[in-house]
């Protein structure tokens, strides 16, 4: 599939096939998550599981460690590859995704009190491998409004974000792409624009931080989070299920369950959400303890 001078193997990356129904009543945070040295906005996984990425914002670029872990996706045995520099135009970091064959990076973020703040596409001459030679474009997909969420169908030609993760009324947007993964080529306008209410324990309105397609569409998964200024002792954060009657299609959503997290996220900022689809792995950074939660 063409996508400029470039070409994306859709046969590549995510399996084709069917991917896990996620129970949140079954999951429970699992003893391979760990600590970095460092504070980390975001977190992905190459699609075979054999790298790791941690995002790192300052405004006007980000440092993304690359890991190599040495037995697939068990995350304690993870070896420093190297750090990549790469410019945004954002503060914080909060999302990243790959196109299913590796071969562009996406990252997005939010700035407090400055938008836009556009979806980054990072074209890599490497299949996931960040410290491969890299051009970058920016994508403001016409709104004047941060980009915190992200995600693909999984034939990339649904591309979802949210408006503005900083504001718990925002909405979820979805694209049409005439050509996977390719931003460029996103219908004029947005072809679902749907407010999906944030649900924190307890009540509390929170923020949605990240949210990501899963069971080929019938599932939104989201983390959300609330922290109490100034201490943040009693910060809220769950993970939160929609249903969707219709495969990638946001306005068919129905609330289905909302799991407490706070045990394992007593912080100021928890940083994005990654799923695994395949195995329905869930992965949470944890920004002022700079741990990866993890849960299965």
């Amino acid at each position: 599939m063409a996508f400029g001078n470039r070409l994306i193997n859709t046969n590549a990356g995510i399996p084709e096939g069917p991917e896990p129904y996620i129970n949140l009543n079954n999951v429970s945070v699992q003893s391979d998550s760990i600590t970095n040295t460092f504070y980390s906005d975001s977190f992905s996984l190459s699609y075979d599981g054999t790298k790791v990425y941690f995002g790192v914002a300052s405004f006007g670029s980000s440092v993304f460690y690359q890991y190599n872990l040495s037995t697939p996706y068990n995350l304690a045995n993870k070896t420093l590859d190297g750090t990549k520099s790469l410019p945004q135009s954002f503060n914080y970091i909060t999302a990243q995704e790959w196109s299913k064959d590796g071969s562009i990076f996406y990252n997005g973020g939010y700035s407090n009190g400055s938008p836009p703040t556009p979806v980054m596409s990072n074209f890599l001459s490497s299949s996931f491998n960040l410290l491969s030679t890299v051009t970058t474009t920016s994508d403001l997909l016409g709104l004047n409004q941060n980009t915190g969420i992200m995600d693909f169908s999984q034939n990339g030609l649904i591309f979802m974000k949210k408006s503005d993760i900083t504001n718990p009324y925002s909405s979820h947007q979805a694209y049409n792409l005439s050509t996977p993964y390719d931003l460029t080529t996103a219908n004029t306008g947005v072809y679902q624009d749907v407010a999906i209410p944030t649900r924190v324990v307890s009540g509390i309105q929170g923020n949605g931080i990240d949210c990501k397609f899963c069971n080929n569409g019938l599932q939104l998964l989201c983390v959300n989070y609330f922290g109490y200024y100034p201490n943040y002792t009693t910060s809220k954060a769950s993970l939160v299920s929609y249903v969707l009657s219709n495969a990638y299609d946001l306005n068919t959503y129905t609330f289905d369950k909302e799991k407490d997290i706070s045990i394992n996220i007593q912080d100021r900022v928890i940083g994005g959400l990654w799923v695994d689809k395949t195995t329905g792995d869930i992965y949470v950074p944890r920004y002022d303890s700079k741990q990866l939660a993890h849960f299965k």
